[in-house]
This record gives structure tokens, sequence and C-alpha cells, in this order.
């Protein structure tokens, strides 16, 4: 294995071969990248909707204040939503111009804005894992001291 020789040991410059199946296949994922990220950003909206309208309600009540730290998770919340879709439209539309106009700035650029979009569901996922994991040891840790085993054999 060792042996064989990578052309870019020796210095020769290598690319990459784009046949016409290659450039379909790409120009469908850009297609569905953006109909994904417009379907997101639907939701978004009708979240975005959601949340400042219950703060508007909530600072329309009887106490006449937002509660605190409303508006705060509120964008939060809103901005980690808005950043895969982002990075989706901005994947999707630098793919186009890429193999529209064989530009190759423009492919380097979808291809970051995919490994960022990708970076961030890995992270998304890894927090919600260590969430569902604290979760799964607290109710663990009361069911020990409750000590009534909830009915599940502990």
């Amino acid at each position: 294995m060792e042996d064989q020789m990578n052309p870019r040991d020796e210095g020769m410059p290598t690319q990459l071969a784009f046949n016409q199946k290659i450039r379909s296949e790409m120009k469908q994922s850009a297609k569905w990248a953006r109909r994904v990220a417009m379907g997101q950003a639907v939701i978004f909206g009708g979240f975005i909707l959601v949340i400042f309208s219950a703060l508007f309600f909530a600072a329309s009540s009887r106490l006449g204040m937002i509660p605190p730290g409303g508006l705060f998770m509120g964008l939060l919340v809103s901005t980690l939503l808005f950043l895969p879709i982002f990075f989706l439209f901005r994947y999707a539309g630098h793919m186009k111009k890429a193999l529209s106009f064989d530009d190759q700035h423009a492919m380097e650029e979808a291809c970051y804005n995919m490994k960022r979009y990708w970076y961030l569901m890995w992270t998304y996922m890894l927090v919600g894992l260590v969430i569902y994991g604290l979760v799964f040891f607290f109710w663990l840790l009361a069911l020990g001291v409750s000590g009534t085993g909830g009915g599940v054999g502990i």
C-alpha cells in the first residue's frame, strides 16, 4: 500500500473531472438544498411569529412587562434556527453559480457552506445527545432517591 505513488506527492497538479452525471447530481443537490431551506424558512417564520406574539401578549398582560429572559431566549433560538437555513441557501446559490459558469471560487464557497452546515448539524446533535443523557441520568437519580423504582424493575 505504501509503494503506491500519489500524484500529489510528486508535485503534479491533479484535477477532478466533473462529467455530466456528476454535474446533474450536484445540480439536483443544490435544488433540493434550496427547497429544504425554503421549507425551513417558512417554519422559521412561523416560529418567530409565535415567539414574538407570545412576548407581545405577555407584555400586554396585567404585569405589563416581558418575561425575564424571554426576549433573549427568543432571539437565541431564532439565531440557532436561522443558521442552518442560511448555510443551505448559500450552498445552493454558490453551487448553481459554480455549475453554470464553471466558477472554481463559487464551487469552493459551496463546499465550504455545506461543510459549515454539517458541522452545525453535528453540533446540534451532540448538544441534543448530551441533554438526553442528562435527562436520563437525573431520571435514574430521581428513581433511586425515591426508592420506588417507577415500576421499571430498578
